[in-house]
């Protein structure tokens, strides 16, 4: 069926996610391992070292440590380092094994992380032209990437700054609603990005978003925090789809994209282009632009964002003719 893009808005969404399983409060260290005994390296998955015990030939039942990791719920222990495939506790254990902790997202956990210190880097941007007779406004969402003493700097597209003949007047508004008076220092319709700059007032302290420099995959959890429509601070979860996503824009005057882009789930709609792409982590992957609905059905079917590290080289852009910013 056909699709068509549009500049993106979004709508919350909350998924918490529990699964009871039984936790033997109990660590085990490394020892010998006689012949007539195998050995079960768990690997916790959590930034502790592994650990280990000693069983006889045979055995189908065993403590297991307890795995514990932060912002994350234990789901289960599986056979592979891919976590695909849940192990069979009711199997004899001839041989020496080694399972593996997965988890999954503790999204009550995250929520609150990001709306008491993540939320500080979300700012809407808002653009409005005056004329003789009329006056027109705009609005996009973007992220405080950088500060100095005196300035923050966020991140927005191109799009959303972006104007015909007359020059509009730029606003930020943070995530409480106070109101800045704003700049556009830098632009670029290749890339679809622009950098704000807005003062900072002495009442307000907000939060610089920090950009991730882990790889990222397929099916990683995600999370969107942009400013749609009429409203602030949304969040809504997804998983991402494909990393070598292409799509093409219409006004290709103002977003002229032409490299693979993040395709993702979390839900998109008007006024959230410009908007953090971040993951479990609540670090920086990318800037979103764009959403693909179902032309005939109007169903939302995916996000689109630029990845952090073509942002990171727009960045550079800006910085090998200008002030330097540190991010």
């Amino acid at each position: 069926m056909k699709k068509k893009l549009f500049a993106l808005l979004l709508l919350p969404c909350l998924f918490l996610t529990s699964c009871d399983i039984p936790f033997v409060d109990k660590i085990f260290n490394n020892s010998e391992v006689s012949n007539d005994n195998v050995k079960i390296t768990f690997v916790l998955n959590n930034g502790t070292d592994n650990q280990m015990i000693e069983i006889p030939k045979g055995t189908d039942s065993f403590d297991k440590p307890l795995a514990l990791k932060e912002g994350y719920i234990f789901s289960c222990w599986c056979i592979d380092e891919k976590l695909t495939t849940e192990y069979d506790f009711s199997t004899d254990v001839n041989k020496d094994i080694t399972l593996y902790a997965k988890y999954i997202v503790d999204y009550k956990y995250l929520t609150n992380i990001i709306t008491t210190d993540t939320i500080k880097a979300n700012v809407k941007i808002v653009s409005t032209t005056k004329t003789l007779t009329t006056t027109s406004s705009s609005s996009g969402s973007g992220v405080i990437f950088c500060e100095d003493n005196d300035y923050y700097y966020a991140l927005t597209n191109n799009h959303v700054i972006n104007y015909n003949i007359i020059r509009p007047v730029y606003t930020v508004f943070d995530y409480l609603g106070n109101e800045y008076d704003a700049e556009v220092l830098f632009s670029k319709a290749e890339y679809d990005l622009a950098i704000v700059k807005f003062k900072k007032k002495n009442s307000t302290t907000l939060k610089v978003i920090t950009c991730s420099s882990n790889n990222i995959s397929v099916d990683d959890e995600i999370v969107c925090l942009t400013d749609p429509l009429g409203q602030f601070n949304a969040i809504t979860y997804g998983t991402i789809k494909s990393l070598n996503a292409k799509v093409e824009i219409t006004d290709s005057a103002s977003s002229n994209i032409n490299f693979e882009v993040i395709a993702h789930s979390a839900y998109l709609n008007n006024g959230s282009s410009g908007g953090a792409l971040l993951d479990t982590n609540l670090k920086l992957i990318g800037i979103n632009f764009a959403g693909g609905i179902n032309k005939d059905t109007n169903e939302f079917k995916s996000g689109y964002a630029i990845p952090i590290n073509k942002v990171s080289e727009f960045i550079s852009l800006y910085n090998a003719k200008n002030l330097k910013l540190n991010y």
